[in-house]
Formats: C-alpha cells, sequence, structure tokens
C-alpha cells in the first residue's frame, strides 16, 4: 500500500488517497469505473481491484471540466484509460492546486494492487507535480519540503 494523505475534488469530500512518489500525475477513480482484467466485466471496487470509485464524471462533463480522454497509461501500477479533467484538488495538509487531474473509467490491468483494498485515486508527488513544485524557489531552483508519512490502512 501507498501511504495516505485525505484530498477531496469538486465532486467529493476528503476521502483517502495513496501518495505516489513515482508519478508527477494524480487521478481518481470514476463511480462509473470498470475492469475486464478477470475476463469478465465488473466494477473496480469488486475483486481484484478493490478500489473506490467515487469521481463524478457526470458532475464535470455538466461543468465543462472536461478538457480530453486517455489511453493506456499507467498510475500506480494499474494501466488505465478515461477522461482527463481541470479540476481544484485539496489535500488535508491545506494545500490546493487546479490540476489536470486523470479520472479513470477502466482499468486494463493491475501490477501492483490485485487483491490488495486501495483508496480512491493517487495524488502524484514526481518530479513535475504540481503538487511538489509548489515548494521550489524559483530564485535558485531548490526545493524544499518536509514529509510526515504514517502507516494507515486505506
Amino acid at each position: 500500500m501507498l501511504p495516505a494523505v485525505n484530498a477531496k475534488t469538486s465532486t467529493s469530500s476528503y476521502n483517502p488517497y495513496g501518495l505516489d512518489f513515482t508519478n508527477s500525475n494524480s487521478f481518481a477513480f470514476a463511480d462509473n469505473c470498470t475492469s475486464n482484467i478477470t475476463g469478465t466485466p465488473s466494477a473496480c471496487s469488486a475483486l481484484p481491484n478493490l478500489v473506490e470509485c467515487g469521481y463524478n464524471i457526470g458532475y464535470a462533463e455538466d461543468s465543462g471540466m472536461i478538457i480530453g480522454t486517455f489511453n493506456g497509461m499507467m498510475f500506480s501500477g494499474y494501466n488505465t484509460s478515461g477522461w482527463i479533467v481541470v479540476d481544484e484538488v485539496s489535500i488535508n495538509t491545506g494545500s490546493s492546486r487546479t490540476v489536470r487531474l486523470y479520472i479513470v473509467e477502466k482499468i486494463l490491468s493491475n501490477t501492483w494492487f490485485y487483491g490488495v483494498a486501495n483508496g480512491y485515486g493517487t495524488i502524484g508527488l514526481g518530479v513535475n507535480s504540481p503538487f511538489l513544485k509548489q515548494f521550489v524557489n524559483p530564485e535558485n531552483n531548490t526545493l524544499t519540503y518536509g514529509v510526515v508519512v504514517s502507516r494507515s490502512n486505506i
């Protein structure tokens, strides 16, 4: 399991999201997310994925937040396809950013968390993450930050 943080989007209250230091992109699972990796179509919340599907893609569509689609992108071990939206994401540290958020509509494969319960998505904290860039000093291009990680089930 990834370290977790509570985060919220325009379509949800604070929910547990994993922190992925290997990826700069953030993603959430759509409320209509499906998977066919066992050969039988099922909700992403069912085995073997066990994720929380909470992002209201209908709201994003009605609000004009969708800016595109994606297919075959890897996030935290999930090979996925879905929608790209522009949304404000707030994490429980008080940090809030308007970001390109990838909304997973289909899980094509699951290499990290097969059969393991996971949260609502992942906040990407890789090198080009908008959440990480807020700590970069533009004068000398240095990064100063601290991360406190505790054990938690998401």
